[in-house]
């Protein structure tokens, strides 16, 4: 193990670590710099950072701090790194110290890391009885002493779904796993795309049963050993020398037998009131939603990936223009980001709508084109027709012919999300939208939220689809802001 001494430092500038140093160095940091920048411990390139127990138990009582909400978000944030860091890790791996990479992919940055540093928590069983207003303490200290008494040949197992307690536990040398069941998938990076690309050979390769031509698209039933890896929906894609080629699964018997067909063109040939597809992830996407053999759609990504907007277009234009849906109906799980400004007034529509500016801003871009006179016409179209509810009384609803989108999905438990789900009824399509690297409940993960569990349990659905979009089309400065700051 590396020395733990702490020699001073100048205050960081870029990096946490700027200058350049003779001497082996380590760091210890306050739980004001954690409360700052939840990130900071990605700032100190090859040195090591130790955590004192003392650190933990300021986070542990920040992460609720109703009167400092971006420090009880900052603090929740830095348990999610730690989390990240320690997960699978055993007590001997805590005393070796644990990479500061391996918490890079769920901070979100690409590529290897050269972040070489190595972070060391402090393991004092003593430093629990320094926390007499934890209340996971006596649990952890029972995991402690239940262990010694039952001996090395038994494992005392503590399971906890609070990152706090898990983490403390593990300083404190007891074994913790997270609750099995909770975890939709074990890592985020591999969560289904509803995509998948073809060998270039794909069609030499493979044996076409039949083609016919209908509503403007070609189907083919084939037969494939590739298909036994598809879902229902997917959306595939073939570059070839030719060209590219984009094909929709349209029915499956993991036989090797399938149905594909070619999907519409909404980045040049058709659009949704009024909006192209930008990229291919957008094309996928607005072929899902515009297709009412569809009841299912999720979609996730980066903050200006299109999600809201090219939903919104999608159902302005099957409820208003196709009367397909009589109502948009809009809501999500309310988490501020900022100081909680409490209840608003008004009734259940005006109470959600500020929590719902993202759509009124989409509805104003979508209007931002039309002539005064037609534009009223337009905006009195909308207030009649998308409706902002809240997701605490919809237990017991019914919904009939309607567009539900479900916002935020992310901030879903698995229960709120299959509940939500349960109240579709005839002719409804949900929508289920969200960021799942932007989490702001301190009891989910990446792995465990209701959008995870969404879309790895629909994907075997005939009649579901998911798309996760990359890049951010909102505009250039958006685009460079999501991939560095």
């Amino acid at each position: 193990m590396k020395s733990s001494s702490i020699i001073d430092h100048p205050k960081p500038q870029k990096g946490g670590c700027p200058v350049k140093r003779t001497k082996e160095t380590v760091f210890v940091l306050d739980t004001c710099i954690y409360g700052n920048d939840p990130a900071a411990l990605f700032n100190f390139d090859e040195h090591d950072i130790y955590v004192p127990i003392a650190v933990m138990r300021e986070l542990d009582n920040h992460k609720t701090n109703i009167r400092k909400p971006e420090l009880a978000k900052n603090a929740r944030h830095t348990t999610k790194y730690f989390s990240e860091l320690l997960r699978g890790a055993s007590p001997d791996d805590l005393e070796k110290g644990l990479p500061i990479s391996k918490a890079i992919s769920y901070y979100g940055k690409k590529g290897p890391s050269s972040k070489t540093g190595r972070v060391f928590f402090e393991s004092s069983h003593a430093s629990l009885l320094l926390m007499p207003l934890n209340p996971d303490a006596p649990i952890i200290n029972f995991a402690s002493e239940l262990q010694k008494k039952l001996g090395e040949s038994v494992d005392v197992i503590f399971i906890t779904q609070d990152s706090i307690a898990r983490i403390t536990a593990l300083m404190c040398g007891v074994k913790v796993e997270e609750y099995a069941r909770a975890k939709a998938i074990d890592d985020i990076n591999f969560l289904y795309s509803g995509m998948a690309d073809l060998p270039e050979n794909f069609w030499k390769k493979t044996k076409k049963l039949s083609e016919k031509e209908e509503n403007g698209l070609t189907y083919w039933d084939i037969k494939t050993t590739l298909s036994n890896a598809w879902f229902p929906n997917q959306f595939l894609t073939l570059i070839t020398e030719e060209g590219i080629q984009e094909f929709m699964v349209r029915k499956l018997d993991y036989e090797g037998y399938a149905t594909i067909s070619t999907i519409y063109d909404y980045t040049k040939d058709k659009n949704v009131w009024g909006l192209h597809a930008l990229n291919k992830e957008q094309n996928f996407f607005m072929n899902a939603l515009m297709n009412p053999e569809i009841h299912f759609v999720s979609g996730a990504g980066k903050a200006g990936s299109g999600k809201t907007l090219l939903t919104l277009a999608a159902a302005l234009e099957q409820v208003i223009d196709w009367r397909l849906y009589n109502e948009i109906t809009i809501t999500k799980e309310i988490m501020p980001i900022g100081i909680d400004p409490g209840t608003f007034p008004g009734n259940e529509e005006q109470k959600m709508a500020p929590w719902l500016m993202a759509f009124t801003d989409n509805l104003d871009f979508l209007t931002s084109g039309i002539d005064a006179a037609h534009k009223q016409t337009a905006q009195d179209l909308m207030k009649r027709y998308v409706k902002m509810r809240s997701i605490g009384p919809m237990q017991g609803r019914t919904f009939h012919r309607k567009f539900v989108v479900v916002d935020e999905a992310e901030n879903l438990t698995p229960k709120q999300a299959l509940d939500l789900g349960t109240r579709a009824g005839p002719g409804t399509k949900f929508v289920f939208l969200g960021n799942v690297r932007q989490i702001a409940s301190q009891y989910l993960s990446a792995e465990s939220c209701g959008l995870t569990h969404a879309v790895e349990s629909s994907k075997i659905g005939q009649r579901c689809a998911h798309v996760t979009l990359v890049g951010c089309e909102r505009s250039e400065l958006a685009e460079f802001v999501a991939n560095n700051w």
